[in-house]
């Protein structure tokens, strides 16, 4: 239902426990809602929640997903002699719209529009799913990461002319 059993990770995502731990926020969100929502039976309670948490998550999962194929692809098809022209051409990428999603402020917000989706209503248009870039109103607000990899982990270690 959560995690790596419900949607694998590659590595190159650095995504698996994050999206883990999105799930499990989701998922609590929903149940409280709908277990508190007195449109929703009481036998529909939890199948609601379930099927608004697939709707609300998979297209983000699936964006995520693919940003860790993105990676690999960077990573295991390097030209390395352009890689040792600019070594920051296979940096991590470490985007807003993932790091910085605030889950349960997303759920929340989305609750109304899915359950009236589910009930026949308006479809919610993707753009709205948090599974791209551009689709994260709300970013939880952070400071910027201050790691830099450190120069002597970027010169060529073959290249003598460098003195380290």
């Amino acid at each position: 239902m959560i995690g790596d059993a419900a949607h694998p990770f590659l590595p190159t995502s650095i995504q698996g426990c994050s999206q883990a731990i999105e799930d499990g926020v989701a998922l609590a969100t929903l149940l409280s809602l709908t277990h508190t929502d007195k449109q929703i039976p009481d036998a529909q309670k939890i199948p609601s929640a379930l099927k608004i948490y697939e709707r609300l998550r998979y297209d983000r999962v699936k964006s995520a997903q693919k940003k860790g194929e993105e990676v690999r692809d960077m990573w295991h098809k390097a030209d390395w002699e352009k890689v040792r022209l600019n070594p920051g051409s296979i940096k991590l990428p470490r985007e807003d719209w993932l790091l910085k999603h605030d889950c349960e402020k997303f759920v929340r917000r989305m609750y109304k529009r899915a359950l009236a989706e589910l009930d026949g209503g308006e479809k919610i248009p993707i753009t709205s799913l948090a599974a791209s870039r551009e689709s994260d109103e709300f970013l939880i607000e952070m400071p910027p990461t201050p790691v830099a990899t450190p120069k002597y982990e970027v010169e060529d270690p073959l290249d003598t002319s460098t003195s380290r």
